[in-house]
């Protein structure tokens, strides 16, 4: 549910959304999410500041709070 989400988020928002990865790393208690987008796409995704990717972390956090499960969102050089 929660990689779903994420690739509805982030595909739009990049010039190659078919270079976009997304690796889920599933513990007993968290989720983590390893995002790994082409070079030249990267600045959309982390966003002027830091915004857009703070976002992305923040609304895929409250749907983890659904299912009752930390989740962490890494965006990898």
């Amino acid at each position: 549910m929660l990689l779903d989400l994420l690739y509805h988020l982030i595909e739009p928002l990049l010039d190659h959304p078919e270079k976009l990865e997304i690796n889920h790393l599933d513990t007993k208690d968290v989720d983590i999410f390893l995002i790994s987008a082409s070079e030249s796409d990267r600045g959309y995704l982390l966003g002027r500041d830091g915004r857009t990717a703070d976002s992305l972390r923040h609304l895929v956090q409250r749907a983890g709070d659904l299912t009752d499960r930390e989740v962490v969102i890494d965006i990898l050089d």
